[in-house]
């Protein structure tokens, strides 16, 4: 019974559904073919009164031309009077019932001597196109006047034509012309629009349109601004098809209303060598009218076909209520089991645990929502697929829990199986699962052959990537504790020695600028002890030496003051330098001045070798001349008496930027000098340029508080150079500094790495 009526409901369905759609598709192409068929007849409906309409206006051209063909030979225009004339052409005006707006004669000069409208009569007509045409043996010729105003609803254009003389020489004597509007037209297309709605009762209206060759318009059954609008502009199809000379129709969208409508167009041709001046005729009609047609005539069909098919829908309709009756039972079995199965799912889906039913042969039948999140896969990806294919291949369930899990599907008895393993998720990364596995007994119906009851298992999976991540991480930090303790004491140990050799350096700078602040202090309090005591009694030069030590302890006290305040600004980032263009040779010799008495007084000599001419360079000259005195004192200070000083210029390259890792180089200036002394321990070449630290050598006798070369460090990296100091490898020491040709700071005050404000140029 299941099977019949299974089958039978869908086969009703579909033959039911068959019909009816062969119905709409037969209904639905009869309608397309006699919609197109109505829209191709009406549109030749509609070009076939375009074309009536344009012979009609072929027709009212010729028939002017006739006209004007007789005026142009009339004797009373040719030879009458001035007062016969007017009388003829007012007889003429009358007689076509006011075809003729304005008739006028004029004499061979072109100037108005007749006319219908007294006020033309004197005016030149002489240089107009139309009268310079007709004087070149034109006899007649028709303008399309687009300078005059013209009524709406009527079309104008102006007409002339020689005046014929009876002499044998055809002496031309004036011409005669006229302003013609075609009133009639307009009533000529109402007449057209009432045969095509006594034709066509049930539509609507009927839209017309004449234009200019331009696109202008000069009738129209619905605008309002007639010579005004251009339908050219608008670029509508079927004024554009006018310009091919061919009548026809098209579909196409209306300018103003945006609905599709049938436009059928012609061209004013012309008769004979009458010009038609590229009039176009346009007549229109809403396509949705032939539409509404074939909808009504389809909607007929359609309702036939229904009448044809009622009585067989009825027989399927009793046959399908039949087959309902014995699908009712059936139905109710099946709710029963389906509640069963929607609460067993409500709980599997509601449960926070991943949770998925395997059956006996080990493939997945179900998985809930967090199942599905843990493992990473699509909703029933799994289904029908092995459970093991969720189980890592190098962490496969072993033959004793295999055996277990078995055992534990043909039991009757309620157990569980509690074990780690190693899941895989659907994009293969490996994760620590934890499963727990317990039976799900089904209905008696379900009993393999031998009889006995077959079981499905649940398998509950929990996700401990958390947990085993927090053990390793707690077995980290207890492996990693020693080594932290270690570093950390380390770290300690090093401030403690860093603090040590900080004091130790403070210690030994007090203890030098102590020295250093007593001796002259001495000096200046002895001398002036003796000046005192033995002012009355000593001589003019004695007082003057005492004196002269005073000043030279002043000077030394005022130096040591100097390179502290220097000192302290370089550390407080306070000192400003002022850079422009100096020539280092030239502070050398001011330097070289300066130590004249003190090379004397030593028997040194100071020689300068120039390995480059260039010498000039962007810097600050009073810092930089405070380099070289302290290079060049020091040098005079550690060499021996009448040995050599040599100082040296050559060109070099640069580092450029502030930061060691800085690659880029610029043109420099290297600047070399080198004394006589005995050297810097090998251990002391970097240290000595440090903030209160001297060479041993300075401590053997040859004084000073260390401050000398830092300041000078300081100096020289400020200017975006480097100073270092060698031995050479005969005797003595060698003190370098570079720095660049042209400033590499930006051209404002800056702030170096160790915060010295810098001007630049």
């Amino acid at each position: 019974m299941k099977n019949s009526t299974s089958q039978g409901r869908p086969v009703l369905t579909t033959v039911s559904i068959a019909l009816v759609c062969l119905i709409v598709v037969i209904c639905g192409m009869a309608g397309y073919w006699m919609q197109s068929d109505m829209i191709r007849k009406q549109g030749q409906v509609l070009a076939g009164t375009a074309t009536i309409l344009g012979e009609r206006i072929d027709r009212i051209f010729f028939d002017r031309y006739r006209d004007f063909k007789m005026l142009s030979s009339m004797g009373d225009l040719v030879n009458g009077d001035v007062s016969t004339i007017t009388r003829t052409l007012k007889h003429v005006q009358n007689s076509y019932e006011n075809a003729y707006e304005v008739l006028s004669v004029t004499d061979n000069l072109g100037q108005v001597i007749a006319s219908t409208d007294s006020s033309l009569v004197g005016s030149d007509f002489g240089t107009s196109a139309l009268f310079q045409t007709l004087q070149e043996q034109r006899e007649i010729v028709i303008e399309d006047d687009q300078s005059r105003n013209v009524l709406p609803g009527h079309v104008g254009y102006t007409i002339g034509a020689r005046l014929k003389t009876q002499s044998a020489d055809q002496t031309f004597s004036g011409i005669v012309f006229a302003y013609v509007h075609m009133s009639e037209l307009f009533d000529e297309f109402e007449r057209q629009a009432d045969l095509l709605r006594q034709q066509n009762p049930e539509t609507s209206d009927f839209e017309w349109q004449l234009i200019r060759q331009d696109g202008v318009l000069l009738i129209d059954s619905v605008l309002e601004e007639i010579g005004k609008t251009n339908l050219r502009e608008l670029s509508l199809p079927s004024v554009l098809a006018i310009a091919t000379g061919q009548s026809g129709y098209l579909v196409e969208t209306h300018a103003l209303r945006n609905v599709k409508v049938i436009t059928g167009y012609a061209q004013v041709t012309g008769i004979g060598n009458v010009s038609g001046f590229g009039l176009g005729v346009l007549f229109r009609q809403d396509q949705k009218e032939i539409i509404r047609l074939a909808w009504a005539l389809q909607q007929k069909l359609f309702l036939v076909g229904l009448g044809v098919l009622m009585p067989f829908l009825g027989i399927l309709i009793w046959s399908r209520r039949q087959v309902q009756k014995a699908q009712d039972s059936e139905r109710e079995a099946q709710k029963v089991l389906q509640r069963w199965v929607e609460q067993l799912n409500a709980i599997l889906e509601s449960s926070p645990v991943a949770t998925i039913i395997v059956t006996a042969e080990g493939h997945i039948e179900h998985m809930n929502r967090v199942a599905e999140k843990i493992f990473r896969c699509m909703p029933k990806q799994f289904y029908g697929c092995h459970v093991f294919q969720l189980i890592s291949e190098r962490e496969q369930i072993d033959e004793q829990f295999y055996a277990s899990w078995l055992s534990t599907w043909f039991s009757e008895t309620s157990h569980e199986h509690l074990k780690e393993q190693i899941g895989v998720r659907q994009d293969g990364t490996e994760f620590p699962i934890e499963l727990r596995v317990c039976p799900l007994p089904e209905s008696s119906a379900g009993v393999n052959p031998s009889g006995q009851l077959l079981n499905k298992v649940i398998m509950s999976i929990q996700d401990i990537t958390e947990r085993k991540q927090s053990e390793l991480a707690i077995e980290h930090q207890l492996a990693h504790l020693e080594e932290k303790i270690q570093v950390r004491t380390a770290d300690l140990q090093k401030a403690k020695e860093a603090a040590e050799k900080a004091n130790n350096a403070k210690t030994l700078f007090m203890a030098n600028i102590s020295h250093e602040l007593r001796t002259p202090m001495h000096a200046i309090l002895s001398f002036a002890s003796l000046g005192i005591d033995r002012y009355d009694s000593a001589t003019p030069e004695k007082l003057l030496s005492y004196l002269t030590q005073i000043k030279e302890g002043g000077n030394r006290l005022l130096s040591l003051v100097n390179n502290l305040l220097d000192l302290s600004k370089l550390d407080a980032g306070r000192m400003v330098l002022d850079y422009q263009e100096v020539d280092i040779k030239s502070l050398l010799l001011n330097v070289r001045q300066q130590t004249d008495a003190l090379l004397k007084e030593k028997g040194l000599v100071l020689s300068v070798d120039h390995w480059t001419d260039d010498t000039a360079v962007i810097c600050d000259e009073a810092r930089i001349t405070q380099v070289l005195w302290n290079l060049v004192s020091n040098a005079i200070k550690f060499t021996p008496a009448g040995n050599r000083i040599t100082l040296a210029f050559r060109s070099s390259l640069t580092r450029y930027g502030r930061r060691q890792s800085d690659e880029e180089r610029v043109p420099g200036l290297l600047v070399t000098v080198r004394d006589g002394g005995p050297g810097i321990p090998g251990n002391e070449l970097t240290s000595i340029f440090d903030q209160f630290v001297q060479s041993s050598t300075t401590r053997t006798g040859a004084g000073g508080t260390g401050l000398g070369l830092s300041i000078s460090k300081e100096i020289i990296e400020a200017h975006g150079g480097s100073i270092w100091a060698e031995n050479h490898h005969e005797v003595g020491a060698l003190f370098h500094f570079l720095i660049p040709i042209r400033s590499p700071w930006p051209e404002k005050s800056i702030e170096n790495d160790d915060g010295l404000l810098v001007k630049a140029p």
